[in-house]
């Protein structure tokens, strides 16, 4: 069961959606991201975005370290209840909005509405997670703000490019089955 590392929700053990469509990160990849993340960025007053939450155990490490707003994404309806009652035991549901959507489908309404976040992690199923980034990873780009950072887990074998219209990997790492590649957006677009 996964459980929040750091913050002001320290420990806080978390429930996973009912079935077996969802895969937690496990804590040692958790961990490896948010160790990452803190090397290069504050958490204070950041706009989190959790792709294919599950039970939101991303973004609310997040807020529990800080992060001022998370937006979580999931299909499932057992995802979104494990989200709600997540961020209710941890007192972070005023800080959160969950949309039960599409994650294509929410990133192309967010482009068209403008929205910025200066941090999006993305977990998706591994199988998927190639073919879901040729087709969105110019609308990721241009959600995240200039400066943002987005950090992608998927499988070991998983191959990303190094650069994305405006967003450079930075680093990339391996956790056991899991790799981990974190990109920034110039803060200058060309």
């Amino acid at each position: 069961m996964p459980r929040v590392i750091s913050g002001m929700a320290r420990s806080i053990q978390l429930v996973c959606p009912k079935g077996r469509t969802t895969r937690p990160s496990a804590d040692k990849t958790k961990e490896g991201i948010f160790n990452v993340l803190q090397a290069r960025l504050s958490f204070a007053g950041l706009h989190v975005l959790d792709l294919f939450a599950g039970s939101g155990q991303l973004a609310i490490e997040a807020l529990s370290r800080g992060a001022a707003r998370a937006t979580l994404v999931d299909r499932s309806n057992e995802a979104r209840q494990a989200q709600i009652i997540n961020l209710q035991k941890t007192h972070l549901t005023e800080l959160a909005d969950i949309y039960t959507t599409s994650v294509a489908g929410f990133l192309n309404q967010a482009a068209v509405r403008s929205e910025k976040f200066d941090l999006i992690l993305m977990d998706p199923p591994y199988a998927d997670l190639a073919t879901f980034w040729q087709k969105n990873a110019a609308v990721l780009s241009s959600i995240l703000s200039p400066g943002g950072i987005l950090a992608v887990e998927g499988g070991k074998e998983t191959e990303l490019d190094k650069v994305v219209t405006d967003l450079q990997l930075f680093k990339h790492c391996h956790y056991g089955s899991a790799m981990v590649v974190f990109y920034m957006k110039n803060i200058i677009s060309t």
